[in-house]
């Protein structure tokens, strides 16, 4: 007897959270009545004592602050959990490259809210990367249509080129660009980082530091929004390997936090600079992290996650600068040199990488090495006066290897090394 097949339970519709009840407004409250609920709530909500909360209160804000964040918000809300659980199955079809599916789920989508904006840039995506470029162009002409007024249709203009670029299309992008610097010159300088990555992404890098460098805002003109373009100075500026000019770009991006007076904006701010702090930790770029960490110290020198961050990673920044250092001696014994580099890698938790160091040499290269065994002993000696970070902070296994490499050396080698 085969079995009945079990009739499939109905999805339950997404649940919306309500941005406007965590921060305790009415739906048609003032950006001024927001901001000032924000203000009261993260002050009674603090991220070290309830972080969960704070989260939920910060994520309101960030969406209800933003008009255009705020107006798909309302329009989510509106129409239930249906579009939003349309929009769910879409991501899940495209992350699973069932192309059909994707595009029905969108179409769906349009059939209720012929303006919804994520469904027509998700089919525009799907037909651009399938190469139906008049597809795409259809769709993103529709979104460009539907724009009420000259900034919207600029913004529709930019992300026009914003997918393009995205698609590995840099030069398409570049000329959807050059229509926007025509068409709303007034809008053009907000756009100025895609403009940058698009002139990068054509290896046209002088062009676009010097884009870069003469669009950075006077201290007169600028505001909170200008934050994300300092923060991609600071990325561009290590992307490019400029470092001979991250002293102005400091000072400059230091006078900027300085003129943010909102708690809120201060607090945004400090956020994001974190952000970028914990990308570049995780990736073992110390030196990038310590920088984000600075500016985040800069404007919250009181914050104790912002200290004990900072105070972290500027260790480990010093500790790879001497092992950089410790890496371009040629005295240095290389069996010494190789154990520092997998002691760190081990710290930084990088155990493949650690694992591999020793087995970076021939084999019977190492097996010699191995046999100097007082040469290893005044190599650590070496590393201890040389290099006192990398000693101290790994002492225990360099006194042990220097024990090994000591016991039953006879009377003469042991003078040697005394010396």
């Amino acid at each position: 007897m085969t079995e009945k097949k079990r009739k499939r339970r109905p999805a339950g519709k997404t649940k919306i959270e309500n941005y406007y009840k965590v921060l305790g407004v009415r739906a048609n409250a003032s950006p001024e009545s927001i901001k000032q609920s924000y203000i009261q709530l993260v002050k009674q909500y603090t991220p070290e004592q309830h972080p969960e909360e704070f989260q939920r209160i910060r994520r309101a804000y960030e969406t209800l602050r933003n008009p255009a964040k705020r107006k798909e918000y309302d329009f989510t809300r509106k129409y239930g959990g249906s579009v939003e659980a349309m929009a769910d199955e879409a991501m899940e079809a495209v992350d699973a490259e069932d192309w059909p599916r994707a595009e029905k789920l969108f179409n769906s989508i349009l059939e209720i809210s012929p303006q919804n904006i994520f469904a027509r840039i998700g089919l525009a995506q799907i037909f651009l990367l399938h190469d139906k470029m008049p597809d795409f162009d259809r769709q993103m002409d529709l979104l460009y249509a539907v724009a009420s007024d000259r900034e919207e249709q600029a913004s529709a203009t930019f992300l026009r080129a914003k997918i393009l670029l995205e698609a590995d299309h840099p030069g398409q992008a570049l000329e959807v660009l050059d229509r926007l610097q025509r068409q709303f010159p007034e809008f053009t300088d907000r756009y100025t980082p895609l403009r940058v990555q698009t002139l990068t992404a054509l290896e046209r890098h002088k062009e676009a530091w010097a884009l870069m460098n003469a669009s950075v805002p006077s201290t007169d003109d600028q505001n909170p929004e200008n934050l994300g373009f300092f923060i991609y100075w600071v990325n561009m500026m290590i992307d490019l390997e400029k470092w001979q000019h991250w002293g102005n770009i400091q000072q400059r991006f230091r006078k900027f936090l300085k003129s943010l007076t909102d708690p809120d904006d201060k607090q945004f701010a400090v956020d994001n600079l974190m952000d970028e702090f914990a990308a570049f930790l995780e990736a073992n770029m110390f030196r990038e992290a310590e920088m984000f960490a600075d500016l985040a110290y800069y404007i919250d020198p009181k914050n104790a996650d912002v200290q004990e961050a900072r105070k972290s990673v500027q260790e480990m920044a010093r500790l790879r600068k001497e092992l950089d250092r410790l890496m371009k001696d040629q005295d240095m014994f290389p069996l010494v040199s190789l154990h520092a580099m997998r002691f760190f890698f081990e710290e930084t938790g990088d155990l493949e990488e650690a694992s591999s160091v020793l087995d970076s040499l021939p084999e019977e290269f190492m097996e010699e090495l191995q046999e100097m065994r007082e040469e290893f002993a005044a190599g650590i000696k070496r590393l201890r006066s040389k290099f006192p970070l990398l000693y101290n902070r790994f002492r225990q296994n360099w006194d042990s290897l220097y024990q090994e490499q000591t016991t039953g050396l006879n009377r003469q080698a042991r003078r040697r090394l005394m010396q």
